[in-house]
Order: structure tokens, then sequence, then C-alpha cells
């Protein structure tokens, strides 16, 4: 089942992912297909996250080796984006990923367990997550296309 989840969600990232070159729309975008894919595994993941102090090894597998590959990819392409001053230099990209995609694995849990009271959708959460991300490593103002400033 986890080689599954895993070559699923590889999949889904060679068959989905285009970069703009726009950061704000390329990190919406990953926001979207990582918490597409967290929540088709969304039973999973909750099932590993119970049982990783007495199945480390599976847990480890499912929670961190299914996104690698997504990861990945979003370092890189914020690396060559560090290279055209797009985002700052000054900043740990492997440890900024791992935030980002933990902000997106925290909201999947909450609103699958919490929908009723949260006063926000989970777009709105999602939206969030980006634009916090993007202001923290970019270091152009945050625009959406067409749009203004925020």
């Amino acid at each position: 089942m986890i080689t599954e989840a895993i070559a699923l969600q590889s999949q889904a990232l060679a068959d989905h992912y285009d970069w703009t070159q726009n950061l704000y729309i390329d990190l919406k975008n990953y926001a979207r297909l990582c918490n597409q894919m967290m929540e088709e595994h969304e039973d999973l993941i909750q099932t590993f996250i119970g049982e990783a102090k007495r199945h480390p090894q599976a847990a480890r597998l499912i929670l961190y080796e299914t996104d690698k590959s997504l990861c990945e990819h979003l370092v890189v392409y914020l690396q060559k984006s560090q290279e055209k001053n797009i985002v700052s230099s000054d900043i740990d990209l492997k440890a900024s990923v791992d935030s980002f995609t933990s902000m997106l694995l925290h909201g999947m849990l909450r609103f699958s367990n919490f929908t009723t009271i949260l006063d926000y959708s989970r777009e709105c959460y999602m939206q969030t997550c980006v634009n916090l991300f993007v202001r923290g490593i970019s270091t152009l103002p945050l625009k959406e296309p067409g749009g203004s400033v925020d």
C-alpha cells in the first residue's frame, strides 16, 4: 500500500507539474497538488502519525518519503529562483520547503478533524500558507498576475 502511494504521488508529480516561473502562481499550484495528494491518502497519513512510535520505519516511509520527490522539485525550483534573485539567498531551502509542507499537512489534519469549528475554508488556509511563505522567502512584492500588490 505504501509503495503504491509513493508511485501514485510520483506519477501525479510527473503528469501535473509545469512551473510558470511566477513564484506566487507556482507555489499556489504546488500547495494545491500537495494538498490533493495528502487528502487522497489522509486515512493512511493519520494512521501512520498515530503509529509512528510503534512502527517508526513504516511511518518515516509514508510521512516523509512519499513527498520527498515533490519537495526535491520545489527545492530545485527555489534554487533557480535564488539565482535569479527572486528568492532570498540567506535562507535554507530544504528547511523552508519542510516548513511550507508542514503547514499544509497541519491544515489537512485540522480540516479533517475540526471542519465545523473553523471560521475559514481550506482554500483560504492554503492561500494564507502560500502568502506567508512567498512573503517570507521572496525578494519581490507579493503580486497575483494582473492583480495588485497585497
